[in-house]
């Protein structure tokens, strides 16, 4: 048994940013190469049922919408550690 299921909690899980466009809203909020996407908006990331491709639709969404929602949260996993990101 490992120690996520030991202590009752689930291993930590997402797509994995491969590259991040030039002066896109990714690149502005802090996203690198090798960064996993944990959750966006609060949502975990791995129960999109599309995978990343809803990942990405989502995160359009978002910054497509009216001003009131172009502001996405995503919570990343970068070098064992954890940081909260906003556009």
């Amino acid at each position: 048994m490992n120690d996520h299921n030991r202590f009752g909690m689930q291993p930590i899980a997402g797509p994995i940013v491969r590259y991040v466009d030039y002066a896109s809203p990714a690149q502005i909020a802090g996203v690198l190469p090798g960064d996993m996407i944990v959750e966006i908006d609060g949502t975990p990331a791995n129960t999109l049922p599309g995978g990343s491709e809803d990942l990405v639709k989502a995160v359009s969404r978002h910054i497509s919408g009216p001003s009131s929602e172009r502001i996405v949260v995503l919570r990343i996993r970068r070098n064992r550690e954890e940081l909260i990101l906003k556009n």
